[in-house]
């Protein structure tokens, strides 16, 4: 009984401290209880435990995020997962729903960080929207004739956040069908072809006619008291047909043009290029029932054209001639019968020369005493112009 009292003497002097050490077991609890409950992290000595669910794999994946892949996060699970993932996708229901990878398209990379925003890819916008990837992945409304800004096929972003029908293509502009690019005028004086036309036909009595510098499926001119075109353009067709009436007039191109296809005209009208006309092209004249047509007799001609614009076409009838001298030569509708007229072919340049001659009064050859003349410049320009000096 004696050693009795003596241990339980013993015991009770036992400082506290040395007590609390012998029976506190919480943290070796914690410790052997993270086996079966969780993961235990260390953050500056701080323990706390990540719940790890029945159905979880149960072996050790991290603590850290930085125990993880850049583009992981260490999960409430323990173990690493996709940063936008976490389980569940991070930004679903929130005003930015979708989630953007930091490290992958942070600038400069954030790794184990994520961003929630508007957009990743154009479809995830409004239809005439794009993403703006390279800044905020926000939506971006789109410009008016943009594509690739998640509109239905064949249409473009219309610039109010919307989408239209798409531009015409080069290659598919069609006689009178607007919805391919065709434009068309009837009208007299100036007339401007819009740089969105893909082909132009103008119709009238007399025009100038200014052209953008671009490249045009065809180009039809009526103008049946003659046109001036003003403009370098590019074509692949070129006609002057289906014109009112058989007048015969010119249509001259101030600026250099390219053909590369059929050059057709009625035989009343002239062609003269100014500055030459180049390309890959074959000459055909044609007879046209009026302006409505039909047009027929298509004959393939030699091309009166050779660097220059002044050389008459051979074929040409004697008023087409007289025509095409008086751009020559000068003319005022107000000389009435003393206007110069096509006279005959000279014996100049090798018997090229075309006579175009005035008489400026009405007593014509009868009171004629001498001749101005103003010979020609050779071949591609044969008109010879004289003028009757008369008393």
């Amino acid at each position: 009984m004696r050693y009795l009292f003596l241990v339980i003497a013993g015991l009770w002097l036992v400082p506290s401290q040395a007590n609390a050490a012998t029976l506190d077991m919480s943290k070796a609890f914690q410790i052997a209880a993270s086996q079966k409950l969780g993961v235990i992290s260390d953050d500056n000595s701080v323990y706390t435990v990540k719940k790890i669910n029945d159905g979880d794999d149960k072996t050790f994946g991290c603590l850290h995020d930085t125990e993880c892949a850049a583009h992981q996060k260490c999960g409430s699970n323990g173990k690493c997962v996709d940063i936008c993932v976490m389980g569940t996708p991070v930004c679903n229901g929130t005003e930015l729903p979708f989630c953007l990878d930091l490290n992958a398209k942070g600038n400069p990379a954030q790794p184990h960080k994520y961003k929630c925003v508007e957009c990743l890819k154009v479809s995830d916008c409004d239809p005439g929207y794009t993403c703006n990837t390279q800044d905020d992945y926000s939506c971006k409304m789109c410009e008016d004739g943009v594509s690739g800004c998640n509109c239905p096929d064949g249409q473009v972003a219309d610039g109010k956040g919307g989408c239209r029908a798409g531009d015409p293509t080069p290659g598919s502009c069609k006689w009178f069908d607007f919805d391919t690019g065709f434009f068309y005028q009837n009208s007299n004086g100036n007339i401007s072809i819009p740089s969105s036309a893909l082909c132009w036909d103008v119709y009238g009595a007399t025009a100038t006619v200014s052209v953008p510098n671009k490249t045009f499926d065809f180009v039809n001119i009526r103008m049946w008291q003659g046109a001036t075109v003003n403009g370098a353009f590019t074509t692949n067709e070129l006609t002057a047909h289906l014109n009112y009436n058989s007048n015969a007039h010119t249509v001259t191109f101030n600026d250099e043009v390219t053909v590369n296809g059929k050059i057709k005209w009625e035989k009343q009208v002239q062609l003269n290029f100014k500055k030459g006309v180049k390309g890959n092209y074959t000459c055909y004249t044609e007879v046209c029932d009026g302006n409505y047509g039909p047009c027929h007799s298509e004959t393939k001609v030699d091309c009166p054209w050779s660097g220059g614009s002044d050389k008459p076409d051979p074929n040409w009838t004697k008023d087409q001639k007289t025509e095409h001298c008086r751009k020559i030569c000068g003319d005022d509708p107000s000389w009435g019968n003393q206007r110069f007229v096509y006279d005959r072919p000279g014996a100049k340049f090798d018997g090229q020369e075309e006579v175009c001659t005035r008489y400026p009064k009405s007593c014509g050859y009868g009171c004629t005493y001498g001749w101005d003349f103003v010979y020609g410049t050779g071949p591609e320009q044969p008109y010879t112009c004289q003028t009757a000096k008369q008393n």
